[in-house]
């Protein structure tokens, strides 16, 4: 027995000190509760976890929070008491598109007149609005054009519409490019692409990406970043369950769940109850009566060795966790040696999709004083990056696709860092994987064990989605106030 498990009774065990399992854990400790976050990597923090490199803070690939003040993460700092007013969520506040002004349907679209009296359009940017009180001033994204988004789709059921992709929906409504309608399959492609990390219209669910919208559509925010980096959060998290007599182990790693069987009275007859009693790992074994398991889910039924609980419960869990597709990518950071563009914007790409932002602008602190740092992310389908040569070639493709853009960064690079994602998100949120797919936060079967990840039954899509788990599985175990969700 480890030494873990003779100092303390824990009241929880919570697998995995990413971030999911960092804020269930420090709201359960903020509820009273003893709770041991086991990690086995040296550092908590996961995908969330920033480096620094010469004075700059990289993010493992460009971390915005979602809805900023009014995101299930911000939430999550208010149930742990870990006074999320304190930190300035710095909103982004413009979001624009690159087509270039030899785009023919732009020229169609907009006279020159207008196109001159914008210095973003003079030079081949547009204006993407985030909600209607955006879209009444905009020129080629106005309300008008994407009035069918809000008369048409807003209308549908999420559960009439959930299995169909969005390519087939909007060809069923005549609102593809075929009938005319370039701006509404535009605007959703870069919405699908930015908010849920899904650029191909054939898989996004068409329920998932209106219900998305009309969410977006409520917010004064769409994008934020937290001042001085994600770090601090982290941070916060951690302490509130140290404070609160918790511990959070780093090298630890759990080998599989330790059960205990139990004879219960079920409509008269007498069935097995299976209850979790601690964990084994590799420090040793670990009591307790509750584990929360907070780790991708490809990982998950590795922990219930025992073939009789396999044979009796995981075989529906095992399915869905092998189901679940990944969101994967490339992000890319620049990392220059002077400030060449002031704009603290938003942008999206097209050819490759993808996303970006001069993040320095945003946050002068996460660059040295003088010089910038420019982060880009580009989602790709999980079968595209399964070969090295195709991975160089869309790593090549992106990086010409910037320089386009910005064709000032190839002559100031100090240096610049790529990285190839096999998770970013462990769901991409399409016909295959929406909601009702997703597996629950109890696990069926066994009492006192919970699962909660960005993979969890849950609203939302990419990061918000392991923000809305916490959230899930603490409503699930503490009974808080659900009325948090819309």
């Amino acid at each position: 027995m480890s030494d873990l498990a003779k100092d303390q009774e824990w009241d929880f065990i919570v697998i995995g000190g990413g971030i999911t399992g960092l804020g269930t854990g420090a709201i359960l400790a903020n509820g009273g509760n003893k709770v041991l976050v086991l990690e086995r990597n040296d550092n908590v923090g996961g995908r969330l976890r920033p480096t620094e490199k010469d004075g700059f803070i990289l993010d493992n690939g460009l971390h915005l929070l979602k809805y900023g003040k009014e995101s299930a993460l911000y939430k999550t700092l208010e149930l742990s008491d870990c006074h999320p007013e304190y930190i300035k969520f710095i909103p982004i506040r413009n979001y624009y598109v690159y087509i270039g002004l030899d785009d023919e349907h732009l020229k169609k679209t907009l006279d020159k007149e207008c196109i001159d009296k914008n210095k973003w359009t003079k030079r081949g940017w547009l204006e993407v609005p985030h909600n209607v009180n955006k879209m009444k001033g905009c020129d080629y994204f106005n309300l008008w054009k994407l009035i069918r988004i809000y008369t048409t789709c807003f209308k549908c059921e999420f559960n009439d519409i959930k299995e169909k992709s969005l390519i087939k929906f909007l060809a069923e409504k005549r609102m593809c490019r075929a009938h005319g309608c370039i701006e509404v399959t535009r605007y959703l492609k870069l919405i699908s692409t930015a908010l849920m990390h899904c650029s191909d219209p054939h898989y996004i669910s068409a329920g998932e990406i209106f219900r998305t919208i009309k969410w977006m559509s409520k917010r004064k925010v769409l994008f934020s970043y937290p001042k001085g980096g994600w770090q601090q959060i982290i941070d916060k998290l951690k302490n509130k369950i140290i404070e609160n007599g918790g511990k959070v182990i780093t090298d630890c790693e759990v080998k599989q769940l330790i059960f205990q069987k139990n004879k219960v009275e079920d409509q008269n007859a007498i069935v097995d109850l299976l209850s979790v009693e601690g964990v084994k790992t590799s420090l040793g074994d670990i009591s307790s009566d509750n584990v929360v398991i907070a780790i991708p889910p490809k990982n998950v039924p590795n922990l219930f060795v025992d073939k009789v609980i396999i044979r009796r419960i995981m075989p529906e869990y095992q399915k869905v966790f092998e189901s679940l597709d990944p969101v994967v990518g490339i992000s890319i950071d620049f990392a220059l040696d002077s400030v060449l563009y002031k704009s603290k914007t938003f942008m999206y790409v097209e050819e490759p999709s993808g996303y970006g932002s001069t993040i320095s602008n945003i946050d002068p602190s996460i660059a040295p004083d003088g010089k910038q740092l420019m982060s880009f992310f580009f989602p790709f389908p999980h079968q595209m990056l399964t070969r090295q040569k195709m991975v160089d070639e869309l790593i090549d493709k992106c990086k010409k696709g910037v320089y386009k853009r910005y064709p000032k960064i190839q002559d100031n690079i100090l240096f610049e860092r790529v990285l190839i994602h096999d998770l970013v998100d462990s769901v991409q949120v399409d016909v295959n994987n929406y909601w009702d797919k997703r597996p629950k936060p109890k696990v069926p079967g066994i009492k006192g064990c919970y699962l909660t990840g960005d993979y969890l039954r849950t609203y939302g899509a990419s990061g918000e989605l392991a923000y809305n788990a916490i959230l899930t599985t603490c409503t699930k175990i503490r009974k808080i106030e659900q009325n948090y969700f819309i």
